[in-house]
């Protein structure tokens, strides 16, 4: 007898001591076996001798097909039938290569033929993981189809005919042949494994044709000539006062800055390209930053000489080191822009959705593709939002701060509205950022993110701009640099301590009034000349004090 290894699942030996049959085989393999390949070889040499050969094959096998309907073809032997009894009475592999004959023949309970075996399937777990981390509407059938697939014994046979009968490649082109034929001549069969909402059909949509788009492009496109009136006038009435005293060359970076974040708002109203993604983010943090941080710097420089004047002290501030300043703040900006575009730069992805419609025939589902920006990691716009959220903390501390200096340089008001509605805004759009995925329409999103930047733009010029160019406009006399206590953009004079001190005093507030109106002197009453100052301070301030006529100069 021609039997198998040991490590293989036969039970010719158990079978044949305790069926009678008399017959073993004495194979160079252990427990006297042979290997597949000298299986077939002797059933060959038998065929081409003519000679009888009791052999262990299984079904289905392409090899025992082959010899269908010859001389030599294979008959089945049949044993005893199967049952759950005998299969748990068998003899373990470990027994079958045991030395020990007793051991090798068990006991005769499980002497029975092989049950019959329905054929596996071998699925790699990495299919089923690969699969699911695909969305919906991406993921192939495949996995369900080979998980519902069951070919039965006869339809392999049938396989296996087709590949014998071909006679180009054995080895290559006859077996894949056969196969397709096979898939050809039961393809109704094989859809009915494909899940219900297959076959699919992509559709290319345009998202970008909502109404919410075209709205905030059109509010995109008005905060941008808004803002370039806001410049104009701006830098017509540089002259007046409340101009000089809010230092226009800071109004501009304001402008500048606003003008970047409506420019954003236009590119989030549009498809995204290749190059628009990383330019929104770009426009958004840097005009946030452009408008804010020279602000800031304004308004903190501000703070300081009024807070010293308070002590009669002189302070130097230069509008050097303030411009020194904003552009350190920027080249900052600048550098994690850069780095976060050279790593991860934020870019067109596309994401694809069931429709809910069906193709003209009935039967294919559509599959709609959804494009939008984003990078890998959501960490870095993360950090840009909370970047933002700390600038608006900083100008609500200053805000506060300020609101008791005079009134010529008093913003506070101002920013404390711009602060309230730019928080409001970029909460908003933190919310957007983190629940975009779940709201499923990524350009409604990308139009409200719009429209949000746009109002945030117009509400900001109408907080801080319309109030300063209102009051240029009502004939407003321009700044004179040599009047005592104002500001100027145009240079500074030393006044030093004359005898019309007093009467500057007593007709022009100065940085000294704003001491005296926030903090009234105790005592010494009598000596008050009605300014709130008493003649010996004033005294000692001629002495000591030298004033300028512009805070932003040197020797301010």
């Amino acid at each position: 007898f021609v039997d198998r290894s040991c490590d293989s699942s036969t039970f010719f030996v158990q079978q044949a001591r305790w069926l009678g049959i008399a017959l073993e085989s004495d194979g160079p393999l252990p427990g006297g076996g042979y290997s597949s390949p000298h299986l077939n070889q002797i059933w060959m040499a038998a065929d081409a001798t003519n000679s009888s050969v009791m052999a262990l094959f299984a079904r289905p096998n392409p090899f025992v097909q082959e010899y269908e309907g010859t001389d030599s073809a294979f008959q089945s032997i049949l044993l005893p039938r199967s049952n759950a009894e005998c299969v748990a009475k068998r003899v373990s592999q470990e027994e079958r290569c045991s030395a020990d004959p007793a051991a090798r023949v068990g006991s005769p309970e499980g002497s029975c033929d092989s049950e019959h075996a329905a054929l596996m399937r071998l699925i790699a777990s990495s299919l089923y993981e690969t699969t699911q981390e695909e969305t919906e509407a991406e993921r192939s059938p495949a996995y369900d189809v080979v998980k519902n697939l069951n070919v039965p014994t006869i339809e392999m046979e049938d396989i296996f005919g087709r590949w014998i009968a071909g006679t180009v490649d054995k080895r290559e082109f006859d077996s894949r042949m056969a196969v397709c034929t096979w898939v050809a001549d039961n393809i109704d069969d094989l859809r009915a494994l494909l899940p219900n909402t297959y076959p699919r059909q992509l559709k290319e949509e345009s998202f970008y044709d909502q109404p919410l788009l075209y709205v905030s492009l059109a509010a995109g496109g008005v905060a941008i000539l808004l803002l370039v009136a806001c410049a104009a006038l701006t830098y017509k009435w540089r002259a007046k006062k409340v101009m000089v005293y809010a230092q226009p060359t800071f109004l501009f970076m304001i402008i500048a800055g606003l003008l970047l974040v409506a420019a954003a708002s236009v590119l989030y109203a549009v498809p995204p390209s290749a190059g628009m993604c990383a330019a929104r983010q770009w426009l958004v943090t840097m005009g946030y930053s452009l408008e804010l941080v020279p602000l800031l710097v304004k308004i903190s420089a501000i703070n300081k000489l009024f807070q010293q004047s308070k002590k009669m002290r002189r302070v130097k501030i230069s509008q050097n080191v303030l411009y020194t300043r904003v552009g350190c703040i920027l080249l900052a900006v600048c550098v994690y822009l850069s780095v976060w575009t050279a790593v991860d730069p934020p870019a067109r992805q596309s994401e694809k959705a069931l429709a809910d419609e069906t193709a003209s025939d009935g039967a294919i589902y559509v599959v709609e593709t959804e494009y939008f920006c984003a990078s890998s990691s959501k960490y870095w716009s993360l950090v840009a939002q909370f970047y933002l959220l700390a600038l608006l903390l900083s100008a609500s501390v200053l805000a506060t701060q300020s609101r008791n200096i005079r009134q010529e340089f008093n913003e506070s008001r101002f920013l404390a509205g711009m602060v309230y509605f730019h928080f409001l805004f970029v909460v908003l759009r933190l919310l957007l950022f983190l629940l975009g995925d779940k709201l499923g329409n990524r350009a409604a999103v990308s139009g409200a993110v719009s429209l949000l930047l746009s109002s945030d733009v117009l509400i900001a010029a109408a907080v801080y701009f319309a109030p300063k160019l209102y009051k240029a406009n009502r004939t407003e006399e321009n700044y004179e640099s040599s009047r005592f206590g104002g500001v100027s953009g145009a240079g500074s004079s030393q006044l030093n301590s004359t005898s019309s001190r007093t009467e500057r005093f007593r007709n022009e507030p100065s940085f000294g009034d704003v001491a005296r109106n926030s903090h009234p002197r105790e005592g010494n009453a009598d000596e008050d000349t009605g300014t709130g100052i008493s003649e010996a301070d004033k005294a000692k301030m001629e002495r000591r004090v030298s004033w300028s006529s512009d805070p932003w100069s040197d020797n301010a």
